[in-house]
């Protein structure tokens, strides 16, 4: 979606320095690592104590995301679909702003490459 509507501004050319591309850059791609920043996510923080994390309510997720406010109103008149306004407010939301779909190696391989992964087994 990114590389369709945010590329011709946003790629490894561009004087801003927000590059969209799908390119991998790590273990993510680079559109991955410059959207994150932009996404307020709710992390478990101290790994040495085990405790929920707080949401509060407005400030996580999409409601708390500076990302929101490239999608409403258009950013540089481009204006997404209703499906991938849903897409982009799912990953801030239902997924956390999570990268992979999955916990298998080789499936998060495939998945940076851009290839489709089956959802993960059941359990």
């Amino acid at each position: 979606m990114w590389d369709r509507h945010c590329v011709t501004c946003h790629n490894d050319e561009t004087p801003n320095g927000v590059v969209l591309t799908g390119q991998p850059e790590g273990q993510y791609t680079k559109s991955y690592n410059q959207l994150a920043k932009y996404v307020r996510y709710s992390a478990w923080g101290n790994p040495n104590r085990n405790y929920e994390p707080l949401s509060p309510p407005g400030k996580l997720g999409s409601l708390g995301s500076p990302l929101s406010g490239y999608l409403e109103p258009a950013h540089h008149d481009v204006a997404l679909t209703p499906e991938e306004k849903e897409r982009v407010y799912m990953w801030m939301d239902g997924a956390n702003a999570l990268f992979y779909g999955t916990f298998l190696l080789s499936d998060q391989a495939r998945q940076q490459r851009g290839e489709l992964i089956e959802g993960p087994d059941a359990e």
